[in-house]
């Protein structure tokens, strides 16, 4: 049985633990955004070409070459380290590719790339939360000391 001190005891590592997570999460985001806006060029609008199928990732008259967007290693890292996000976002790029003309265009001086960054970076934190709590609950659950087996039936003889 535990005791109140035990299950309070708990509950500020379990926090730390979260708070953890998110933090490097959100300097994850923060080095993401800072070397993204390193490598982006001035943008400007055209019609999609052959050789030149325009930016995927456009914020604000600024946007990644396009030869090179997915190989950046900020959006590499992106990719591996916010797979499930990108996972629970592909409904977004489901609804963009009915009209594969969207992906041309800018609303709001943003890509629909750029809102799917904006999207995926949002699910991040849900992402990190989530394995936190994970964390927590399997660190604690592996603390947790042995419960004593039934006492023995056996009498010593």
């Amino acid at each position: 049985m535990r005791t109140l001190e035990a299950s309070t005891s708990a509950k500020p590592s379990r926090r730390k633990v979260i708070r953890i997570f998110l933090a490097a999460n959100f300097l994850f985001w923060m080095y993401f955004w800072f070397h993204f806006g390193l490598m982006t060029h001035p943008y400007q609008p055209h019609p999609p070409m052959h050789d030149d199928p325009g930016s995927f990732f456009v914020f604000w008259g600024r946007a990644l070459d396009w030869r090179g967007e997915w190989l950046s290693p900020p959006v590499r890292l992106a990719r591996w380290v916010q797979a499930p996000s990108f996972l629970v976002a592909r409904p977004y790029v489901w609804v963009v590719n009915r009209n594969p003309r969207l992906w041309n265009e800018t609303f709001l001086g943003v890509s629909p790339g750029g809102y799917l960054l904006l999207i995926v970076m949002a699910l991040s934190f849900g992402q990190w939360y989530l394995v936190a709590r994970v964390v927590a609950w399997s660190t604690k659950r592996a603390r947790r000391p042995a419960s004593p087996g039934p006492p023995s039936t056996q009498t010593g003889g």
